[in-house]
């Protein structure tokens, strides 16, 4: 009966420490607007090729800038892996990506902003920063724009991106 006992409480030290993100979601899902929904998880995204962005943080009250290297896929890489659907010829020159983070946070990219700029080149979703594993509050997944000039469409704990034709 003792024996018991310590295990059960090495499981709930074991549940209680681990990170609040992959008890939530660990994985990043492709569905609504896709020919072939789609989910990566961090083990098939390290296998794509892989793209390094720098982000460069602003200088704050007493604190020097920085930079911080992500290591991730292009998500238009991963888009045309799921295969955006089209209803009607042109449907995706008005569509948008709605990004969402496991809190409910969201962010938009545009159709056009992401197969049409150079943008596109450096939106990753990424696994790593700065070489290592993304941390607890950040990761497992985030989808970082290294062109944008602030982190305002940075997301953390990525879950989901879904395709939407303008109007919808």
């Amino acid at each position: 009966m003792e024996h018991r006992t310590v295990r059960i409480a090495a499981l709930a030290l074991a549940i209680a420490v681990f990170p609040a993100w992959a008890q939530q979601a660990a994985t990043l899902r492709l569905q609504i607007g896709f020919t072939k929904p789609t989910t990566f998880d961090v083990a098939a995204l390290d296998k794509c090729k892989a793209r390094d962005v720098e982000i460069r943080m602003r200088a704050e009250a007493g604190r020097d800038a920085t930079s911080r290297r992500y290591t991730g896929c292009p998500l238009r890489d991963l888009i045309r892996q799921a295969e955006p659907t089209e209803a009607r010829p042109r449907d995706l020159r008005k569509s948008y990506f709605l990004v969402t983070a496991t809190d409910g946070y969201q962010v938009v990219f545009s159709w056009a902003e992401l197969f049409l700029t150079p943008l596109g080149d450096d939106v990753v979703v990424a696994y790593r920063r700065d070489g290592r594993p993304l941390s607890d509050d950040e990761g497992p997944l985030a989808l970082v724009s290294a062109m944008d000039t602030s982190a305002a469409r940075h997301v953390k704990n990525l879950q989901s991106v879904e395709l939407r034709v303008g109007g919808q």
